[in-house]
């Protein structure tokens, strides 16, 4: 992440802070969850709240001394974090194609894969896949139970240290929060006009982090409200075309019909070209907004940022 140079304040000197204890505690909660039922919402819940804690922390490090105690339990529970999301991705990621599959092969005759050229080819290859995918979960699954029966000891430690080592007086650097959303806002900016399929991944999880940070900032600036809703529609946009990206090339490895294969790479090609025009589009608009993130007043009401979905069909985006 780009957060450019973030000031920091002395203990107490500002009431913006994150709950730590309260989103750990709720994060242990979800890992007790998980590994006893790895549930769809579960997993994302879970995922979502381990990549929001981190975000907060990578700001938060940044102005601690290497061998301060909290900063120690702070990098021992991101190291612990890692090694989770790394079993959490492929149970995610096998739920998501299965949504985008049954959006692509749903609604009867009307459904896109039904309206294309070969049409019952293409409705076939994605029961095939779908039952690929479901075997794919369920062995995922199986995996991130195993895992979290030998670590979940550790990382509820983690997490209860962090959480102890957070509310202790070592814990002394406190973030100018707005300061690094509108450092991350500006790099989002700056990288718009540049954009491709080459760097649109990486830009919308940056636009995810400035999201979480939007979020923090938020109670207390009505501007950061509309920041949130911004980068989460880049989130949405972007992440609909990696979604349909990532889901053609699974068919392109899984010996698919070439109907299906041709049918994926074209609602991927089409959603990158308005992912593009997308992000861009909502890039231009977070500068000026940057520079009011300080300002506590109201500012003049917006149209809300509308979310854009490829050859209306399920985007199945990670949004979240």
């Amino acid at each position: 992440m780009h957060f450019g140079v973030i000031p920091f304040r002395k203990s107490g000197d500002s009431v913006l802070q994150p709950d730590w204890k309260g989103q750990l505690g709720q994060w242990r909660r979800l890992v007790r969850r998980c590994s006893r039922k790895p549930g769809r919402g579960s997993v994302h819940a879970l995922r979502v709240a381990t990549l929001r804690v981190e975000t907060e922390l990578e700001v938060w490090l940044r102005g601690c001394p290497a061998r301060n105690a909290a900063a120690r339990a702070a990098r021992r529970w991101i190291r612990q974090a890692e090694r989770l999301r790394t079993v959490l991705s492929p149970v995610r990621d096998a739920d998501v194609f299965r949504e985008v599959l049954a959006g692509l092969g749903g609604f009867g005759e009307a459904a896109p894969a039904a309206a294309a050229p070969e049409g019952l080819d293409c409705l076939r290859g994605i029961a095939r896949l779908n039952r690929r995918l479901e075997r794919r979960r369920i062995a995922a699954g199986k995996k991130l139970v195993r895992a979290l029966a030998v670590r979940e000891e550790q990382l509820d430690r983690a997490g209860r240290e962090l959480a102890q080592a957070l509310a202790g007086p070592g814990a002394t650097a406190v973030p100018d929060w707005a300061a690094a959303l509108r450092s991350l806002l500006a790099a989002l900016a700056a990288e718009a006009p540049n954009l491709s399929a080459d760097s649109l991944h990486e830009f919308r999880k940056r636009a995810k982090s400035a999201r979480y940070l939007a979020e923090l900032v938020a109670p207390h600036n009505p501007v950061a409200v509309r920041q949130t809703a911004q980068c989460k529609a880049i989130q949405q946009s972007a992440g609909a075309w990696h979604d349909w990206q990532a889901m053609a090339d699974e068919a392109e490895h899984s010996g698919a019909p070439n109907a299906l294969k041709g049918l994926l790479a074209s609602v991927a090609e089409r959603s990158l070209a308005e992912a593009l025009t997308e992000c861009q589009r909502i890039a231009v608009q977070l500068m000026p907004l940057r520079a009011q993130a300080e300002t506590p007043r109201s500012a003049p009401t917006r149209r809300p940022v509308r979310r854009v979905e490829p050859a209306a069909v399920f985007s199945g985006s990670l949004s979240a």
